[in-house]
């Protein structure tokens, strides 16, 4: 980021780091990066090293510059995206009682939202056809629109390693910890499920190891137990409902238990 004279980056060194190690050295030229300013975000469109088919960017990391943070989402192989107003033929512009999918009670729609913004860009990503890769179709594809890619479901991947656990007033870094419960806090559609999957590391430089996945259904699920034990805890959370929800909080159920 620059105001025309100084330089600031915006990239931590762990994301930075992420970047490089990760994006294929033979398609790298591959790579470009794309604004979408209805959600304040930046997108670094990439082409993933260690897959199948990395010839077109599978991967963005996404920095949100109002809030700073960052972020990564899978694309589906992606050789270009761009913004625009966006009319898919046949959209409807006003949703209303007659035209809105399900019912009352089920539709994860607002009544009276428009489908399409005549003021405001969407994303339109080029997903095209290869006889090399995962898709022998082109397709044109707008973001952030809908549950669904392509037909097929949208799964969603939340995921918080090496949790910062406080014992009294300071960051236990060293203890081992044992865990034996999760709570989630949810707002959404009452049925939506989700896998709860709780981690474990006895180092940082060591993988993560998981244990569940443990089933939960929201409006009916008040806690998953599990038995975990590592010097740093990891939580991961997964999702295919196709019903809008949101993650507002958790806990889980933690003991410090000894240095070794």
């Amino acid at each position: 980021m620059h105001d025309g004279q100084s330089i600031q980056s915006v990239v931590s060194r762990r994301w930075r780091r992420y970047l490089f190690n990760n994006i294929d050295g033979n398609y790298f030229e591959n790579t470009f990066v794309v604004q979408n300013p209805t959600f304040h975000e930046i997108w670094i469109c990439y082409p993933e090293s260690g897959v199948a088919h990395p010839y077109w960017c599978n991967m963005a990391l996404v920095w949100n510059w109002t809030a700073n943070t960052w972020s990564q989402r899978s694309l589906p192989p992606t050789s270009f995206i761009n913004q625009g107003i966006v009319q898919l033929p046949g959209e409807s512009l006003q949703l209303t009682y007659e035209t809105a999918p399900g019912t009352f009670r089920t539709t994860a729609l607002t009544y009276g939202e428009r489908a399409y913004q005549p003021a405001e860009p969407s994303l339109l990503l080029a997903a095209p056809a290869d006889t090399a890769s995962a898709s022998s179709v082109s397709q044109l594809l707008r973001v952030d629109y809908a549950d669904s890619t392509g037909g097929a479901q949208t799964g969603t991947h939340l995921e918080r390693e090496a949790l910062p656990v406080v014992n009294g007033q300071a960051v236990d870094a060293n203890s081992i910890k044992y865990v034996r419960g999760v709570v989630l806090y949810v707002d959404g559609t009452p049925g939506a499920t989700f896998d709860v999957y709780v981690g474990r590391q006895m180092s940082l430089s060591d993988p993560v190891t998981y244990s569940g996945p443990f089933s939960w259904v929201h409006g009916t699920t008040q806690r998953v137990n599990c038995s975990v034990t590592g010097r740093y805890i990891s939580i991961k959370i997964t999702s295919k409902t196709d019903v809008q929800w949101s993650l507002t909080g958790y806990d889980l159920d933690i003991d410090v238990v000894g240095r070794y």
